[in-house]
């Protein structure tokens, strides 16, 4: 059939939570529609093309209207002008799917509404693809947008339930597309032990987040005092975004400053693939992760992990596997907690496995559940 799907509401590569939804998206429409058309809305795409995303074609954004968009204090007068490029590609036969999983938890949402508005003039199909929404952000004019859509996919059960509860029926419960993505293997870090590793991700998200300054960093650093005095652990460093606005190796470098000359503290500084981090995830005995797609990359590898959460996606995800008692609200952090509950998910570890393993089909299942609704719009 050939028809164009518009991926749009996407940053660039370097958020490698946002490549794995672009990744498994594309395999998702391809399997659907093998003749079909991928266009993709990207703010960089220079980072797209170093990590070969399955698209066929791009659209980027009209620099000189985002400045003028920036200076104008992003009232969103300029957006249409700033996307224009992708508004150009949108026919009657397109399906248009805004793929930022998380983009309707922020202020700024009101952007993405132009491009769907669009959409809609022409005749489109319109998808919101793998989100979550902050409950506290679901207003009656966020709602009236909602029921504007053709098929939204909740990634989880808090943000499906508030839904719902807004009285939005064009909603179907999936799990993050994301968790489908096949892990790519690659040579571990020299000194990282399989098996014998805890895996730890910051973002500089999480910092500018906190209301009490450094308790994040001091329960990290008690965290990690506490692997190496009382286990072999070893500690893998390891980032998810490399934005260079938002980078977690700039947060994760300051821990490893602190840990020099401790050889079991490994930072990993390469910018590699979605399915290459999930990987190393893979590889690891536990993880403790502030990036939403690195916890699912444990997640769906069996991973026991700890998740610094900041929002309803993690508390959301979390939720669905059994797994609420491990996801610390990191703006909320006291000094010790999260060794606390470090040594609680230490000592359920094998529970903890257990759980997880039991989810494996549910999980499965959850992807499918997107597929299949996808499929039917697209019908």
């Amino acid at each position: 059939s050939g028809t164009a799907q518009v991926l749009y509401g996407f940053g660039g590569s370097f958020n490698h939570g946002g490549e794995a939804i672009v990744q498994t998206t594309c395999e998702i429409i391809r399997s659907i529609d093998n003749d079909a058309t991928i266009v993709l809305s990207t703010h960089f795409k220079e980072q797209d093309e170093m990590f070969h995303l399955p698209v066929d074609k791009y659209c980027c954004r009209d620099l000189q209207a985002l400045q003028m968009e920036k200076e104008d204090g992003n009232r969103n007068r300029y957006t249409a002008q700033v996307y224009r490029e992708l508004l150009n590609e949108i026919e009657s036969d397109s399906v248009v799917m805004s793929v930022g999983g998380d983009n309707y938890c922020y202020d700024n949402w009101r952007k993405w509404t132009i491009i769907h508005d669009y959409a809609i003039k022409m005749g489109a199909k319109t998808v919101f693809w793998s989100c979550s929404i902050e409950p506290a952000m679901i207003s009656k004019e966020m709602i009236e947008h909602l029921l504007t859509f053709d098929l939204i996919t909740a990634r989880e059960g808090a943000t499906y339930q508030a839904l719902l509860q807004a009285g939005l029926t064009n909603v179907t419960k999936c799990y993050d597309v994301a968790f489908s993505l096949k892990p790519k293997t690659i040579a571990l870090p020299r000194s990282m032990e399989k098996g014998n590793t805890i895996a730890i991700n910051l973002s500089p998200l999480v910092l500018r987040r906190e209301n009490c300054v450094g308790a994040i960093k001091r329960n990290l650093r008690d965290c990690i005092d506490d692997i190496l005095r009382e286990t072999s652990y070893k500690v893998l460093l390891l980032p998810h975004v490399l934005m260079p606005v938002d980078n977690d190796l700039d947060a994760l470098s300051e821990i490893k400053e602190f840990y020099k000359d401790e050889d079991r503290v490994i930072l990993y500084k390469d910018n590699c693939h979605a399915s290459e981090y999930k990987f190393l995830i893979s590889q690891c005995r536990l993880g403790i992760f502030a990036r939403t797609h690195a916890s699912i990359a444990a997640y769906s590898s069996m991973i026991p992990t700890i998740v610094l959460g900041y929002s309803i996606k993690s508390i959301g995800i979390a939720g669905d596997l059994g797994m609420e008692s491990y996801v610390l609200q990191s703006g909320e952090l006291e000094d010790g907690q999260l060794s606390k509950c470090l040594h609680l998910l230490l000592k359920n570890e094998d529970s903890v496995k257990k759980q997880l393993m039991a989810k494996k089909e549910e999980m499965h299942k959850g992807v499918e559940n997107a597929v299949m609704a996808l499929k039917e719009t697209l019908r």
